[in-house]
């Protein structure tokens, strides 16, 4: 079964880790890293501490990205399909399937990538921040330790809304993925899907009435707990990271974004030739 789930993750478009370590790579990161005024003076006699800042960080980042977004992904992925294969047991509209599986899945994987990464990756910066200004030698000991922290917070945002973004736009393309082929398997006879939807028809009468599954399009409160996805205060979590709206950080997220997209567009233009 592990094999198999490893098969379908290789088969997905555009999820492998190799895309989101690039986009990270690409972004330049430099443009977004904050060094907080209290400290700038060091910076200013010493230009040359701030390529050491900005790689510190970029690694603390791409150390712990992929783990978080592959752990919070697969969670995220597995508990939407199970959810919408049975909610949507009886739905005709493909397109009311998607979207709700879309609200599902992406605050699902964002909360979780959030709540995962936030203190390690504090801790991270901060090692790395530590370690690369200590190299430096041109720094006492002790506004080392305090640059560290104040330099880790004031960047913690930036890396998680980075983490969450790589989450939620995988989780979009591996749940796309994967309800479309657990549907198609469901409608070909003789296989393991189609067999247990027969045999779920048994014993959905033993369901509460609030939970059972109808012909058709699901009822209003049945599709509330999808819609109420979209209203979850999910970026409570990186707002308590530190940073305003429309930040650095936020810039950062959408050039993240940018990088991805023109990597899915250049292996589509490669998988046509």
């Amino acid at each position: 079964q592990q094999q198999q789930q490893q098969q379908q993750q290789q088969q997905q478009p555009g999820g492998g880790q190799a895309s989101i370590t690039d986009a990270i790579q690409n972004i330049n990161i430099a443009n977004y890293v904050t060094i907080n005024p209290n400290i700038t003076g060091i910076f200013q006699q010493y230009p040359q501490l701030r390529a050491q800042v900005v790689a510190a960080i970029n690694q603390a980042i791409s150390e712990i990205i992929l783990p978080v977004v592959e752990r919070s992904v697969t969670i995220a992925c597995i508990t939407t399909r199970e959810m919408i294969l049975k909610d949507f047991a009886f739905e005709t509209d493909e397109s009311a399937v998607k979207i709700a599986s879309h609200l599902m899945v992406q605050n699902l994987a964002g909360s979780l990538a959030l709540v995962t990464c936030k203190e390690p990756l504090r801790h991270s910066m901060a090692s790395q921040l530590r370690n690369a200004l200590i190299k430096t030698q041109v720094v006492d000991a002790q506004w080392v330790e305090q640059a560290a922290q104040v330099i880790a917070q004031e960047n913690l945002e930036l890396g998680c809304n980075l983490i969450e973004k790589a989450a939620t736009d995988k989780a979009l393309r591996d749940v796309d993925f994967q309800i479309a082929q657990a549907m198609e398997l469901r409608r070909t006879p003789k296989t393991p899907l189609h067999d247990q939807f027969i045999q779920m028809h048994n014993w959905l009468r033993f369901l509460p009435e609030a939970l059972r599954p109808k012909a058709g399009a699901l009822v209003p409160h049945q599709k509330r707990v999808y819609e109420d996805f979209a209203k979850l205060p999910r970026d409570r979590v990186a707002q308590q990271a530190g940073g305003a709206a429309g930040g650095p950080s936020e810039q950062a997220v959408g050039a993240f974004e940018g990088q991805q997209q023109q990597q899915q567009q250049q292996q589509q233009q490669q998988q046509q030739q």
